[in-house]
């Protein structure tokens, strides 16, 4: 398995294990790596920026696997807890196509992207993964132990009938705790927690620069704050957006040029689909702050 991104996708067989990576971002910022093991399946997890995450499964098991990319659960240090959002992937002419469902056979492998609102920098704690309603807690490994174990899962061989024995061979330790459906309310809650009643992943905002003020609204020291309603299509773009109030000096349409220019959106899912919706937010422009706690004024 690999554990780079790359800027087109990869896919590669290794012994019948199938070995894939594909890559959006740029260097990578802080990263840590995760995962699970057992005589049925092997997760790993690599964050590489905050935003970007490379998921590996091995399902050894005799029955298909449905993977969403709301499974995946981090909790950070601080109690806030994050789901991911949609795979990708890099179609021809570099064009990035998101997607929220995969299928992983039995005797199969599968490696993809997953993007979300992950913030890694801000110390995720625990990881788990839902596997046909039960979660998985991934374990923290050091960077060494993860490129040992990534090395030796690229020996396995999907197609032995004594699993086991085959992880001996190859060294595999037990990684990570398999918790039963009545034990996982805890973590369910969680889950549940980032979705809507419905049941939808909603869209997430990962990058949003402030709005640079006009000359107009610089020059009369115009600064607020307004509501924003932004309608999004499955592939995260903007088609349209409300602002309430409408700022004057200019700032309505620089505030939404900023939108479909600089922000950057993940679209929602549905039941394994992404779909369009809308998203509400707040935005603020210019020096909000009252005039004793300005030192400018």
């Amino acid at each position: 398995m690999r554990t780079h991104p790359q800027k087109t996708p990869v896919a590669k067989l290794l012994l019948a294990a199938l070995l894939c990576a594909t890559g959006l971002a740029g260097a990578a910022r802080a990263q840590s790596a995760f995962a699970y093991t057992d005589s049925s399946r092997v997760v790993t997890l690599e964050f590489k920026s905050d935003t970007l995450a490379i998921i590996n499964v091995i399902n050894f098991t005799d029955t298909a696997f449905v993977l969403e990319p709301h499974h995946l659960v981090g909790i950070k240090r601080n109690g806030f807890t994050v789901v991911g959002q949609v795979f990708t992937e890099i179609k021809p002419g570099n064009v990035v196509v998101y997607s929220a469902f995969r299928m992983i056979p039995p005797r199969a492998a599968m490696g993809t992207d997953i993007l979300g609102a992950f913030q890694f920098d801000q110390d995720m704690v625990k990881i788990y993964l839902s596997w046909s309603g039960r979660f998985l807690e991934l374990e923290a490994l050091s960077s060494e132990r993860f490129e040992s174990l990534m090395g030796r899962l690229a020996e396995l061989d999907l197609t032995v009938a004594n699993v086991p024995k085959m992880f001996q061979q190859r060294q595999i330790p037990d990684l990570g705790v398999y918790i039963p459906y009545e034990e996982g309310d805890a973590v369910r809650d969680l889950h549940d927690g980032c979705l809507t009643a419905d049941g939808i992943n909603p869209p997430r905002i990962i990058k949003r620069p402030q709005p640079r003020l006009t000359p107009e609204a610089a020059a009369a020291g115009f600064a607020g704050v307004v509501e924003a309603i932004a309608r999004m299509d499955p592939s995260g773009n903007v088609s349209e957006i409300r602002l309430s109030p409408e700022p004057p000096h200019g700032m309505a349409e620089r505030i939404r040029e900023t939108i479909r220019n600089s922000w950057k959106f993940l679209p929602a899912t549905y039941n394994g689909e992404v779909v369009a919706t809308e998203i509400r937010f707040t935005l603020q422009y210019g020096d909000v702050r009252a005039p004793e706690q300005n030192p400018q004024r």
